[in-house]
């Protein structure tokens, strides 16, 4: 069972070039081991804003964000009532959706402690810990539980060897510094974040259709929403 790039959960299923994530609810398409998105699980709905009680709307207010990597834990995490959670549900999930890759983060798995300490237990117990630095290199590059046993069992006769002890020690090193994560850092007032974006896409947008029409023809006065018009000088 493949593991998803996003999440890093097995709970994947594969056909042909797609890959289906339970854990993230997203249709991927596979390219050379890449994973890249197909469809994203937005559901029709009438609703157009939240429907929040009253200790709940104060809560939205608050300028923090939630770290998660998937609609669940955002939905977990969010500070509201489980009924506001069950009425507001669809709507979230599309406003998460339409919005989550704006607020994509890539942070390193292991800390500095982690490397400090595994360091530390090298130099202490050098041929004691090979065979444990080489799980950890091989589960952080998602090798299957069968192929680490077959290849432990060869490893066993070679860990005798300082320069085979030493090779494990930085493929180890080596996957721990490498291995990345994917998460999003969501704005607990979705809603609010994204109409600001909308509406600065909006005059981005409208300056630049202004400054062309007015590049080319400055006799013309345009006029967009509440943007003024544009006169001759």
């Amino acid at each position: 069972m493949k593991q998803c790039q996003f999440c890093n959960s097995h709970k994947t299923k594969v056909l042909n070039d797609t890959l289906f994530c339970e854990n993230c609810e997203i249709y991927f398409t596979l390219k050379n081991g890449i994973q890249l998105i197909k469809s994203l699980p937005i559901a029709e709905t009438k609703q157009r804003t939240l429907n929040l009680c009253v200790s709940c709307s104060r809560r939205a207010m608050k300028n923090s964000s939630i770290k998660c990597r998937t609609f669940r834990e955002y939905l977990k995490r969010l500070p509201y009532c489980s009924s506001c959670k069950s009425l507001n549900v669809v709507f979230l999930k599309n406003l998460f959706f339409k919005n989550f890759l704006l607020y994509k983060k890539i942070k390193s798995v292991f800390g500095l402690s982690t490397l400090f300490t595994l360091i530390m237990t090298w130099c202490c117990f050098e041929k004691y810990v090979s065979a444990l630095y080489y799980y950890i290199a091989i589960t952080a590059d998602g090798m299957s539980s069968f192929s680490f046993i077959f290849t432990s069992f060869l490893l066993y006769h070679l860990n005798q060897y300082s320069f085979i002890r030493l090779m494990l020690f930085l493929i180890c090193l080596y996957k721990i510094i490498s291995k990345k994560s994917i998460y999003f850092e969501i704005p607990i007032n979705l809603l609010s974040a994204h109409e600001l974006d909308n509406f600065i896409d909006r005059l981005n947008i409208n300056s630049s259709l202004e400054s062309d029409v007015y590049r080319h023809d400055k006799r013309v006065n345009v006029h967009y929403g509440s943007q003024p018009h544009l006169k001759n000088k």
